[in-house]
């Protein structure tokens, strides 16, 4: 009785095996006929349609590759209760002083952003210049605020000299894509500008700023400068 059931093992085996390929084979060619089947201009459609998703993602990558989204981007945090030796990288690692943040502004990537705290204050030791030529319209450079919204805005605090000062201090390189918003630029005396562009810089969005004390609120001063708003 043994020996009888190891022979019919085998060939129990191999019957289930036909019959699966038997099912695989009868599943490719209703496949194949289904192609076979299918009208020449829809098929042709169809390829179209895939080498033009195809095109469309490769373009995609491409932009995303030259200029990475502002969504992507880094964001260094600046507060009067920071230090200037932090990384700046967080809430809790903030950079201090106002050159600091220009500086860091001045040469960062495309799509980062400076943010100074609310109910921060923030005075003009140095003036700073700023020409970024990663910044861009898809990927602009943001200056603007964090913290606690019933804060007060962040205050910079000038001498009598310009708070935010767009420069090509070379040849005219046009530097564009930036966004500054939601701070008060304070001077104690008559004087400078709150925001002064001069040279190639194009793009920006000046959003709810408080300028207060500067001989010129915004001043644009050649007419290189286009498209600020």
């Amino acid at each position: 009785m043994k020996i009888l059931m190891t022979k019919k093992t085998p060939i129990l085996l191999i019957s289930i095996v036909l019959l699966m390929l038997g099912c695989s084979e009868d599943a490719l060619n209703q496949s194949n006929n289904k192609l076979s089947n299918m009208p020449v201009d829809q098929s042709n459609a169809e390829v179209a349609k895939y080498k033009l998703s195809q095109h469309v993602i490769e373009r995609i990558n491409a932009d995303l590759s030259s200029n990475p989204p502002a969504a992507g981007g880094k964001t260094y945090y600046v507060c009067d209760t920071g230090d200037d030796e932090n990384s700046g990288l967080s809430e809790s690692s903030p950079f201090r002083s106002y050159e600091k943040a220009m500086s860091t502004f001045a040469t960062m990537s495309g799509g980062d952003s400076v943010l100074l705290c609310r109910g921060g204050q923030f005075p003009i030791t140095t003036k700073k210049a700023i020409d970024n030529m990663n910044c861009s319209i898809n990927s602009p450079c943001t200056l603007a605020d964090y913290g606690e919204e019933t804060a007060a805005k962040p205050v910079i605090i000038s001498a009598g000299v310009t708070a935010i000062l767009f420069i090509d201090g070379g040849k005219v390189t046009s530097d564009q894509g930036y966004v500054v918003s939601n701070l008060a630029l304070v001077s104690e005396k008559a004087g400078g500008a709150g925001v002064f562009f001069y040279r190639g810089v194009n793009n920006v969005e000046l959003e709810n700023l408080h300028i207060e004390g500067f001989g010129i609120g915004v001043h644009l001063a050649d007419s290189t400068v286009h498209t600020v708003s």
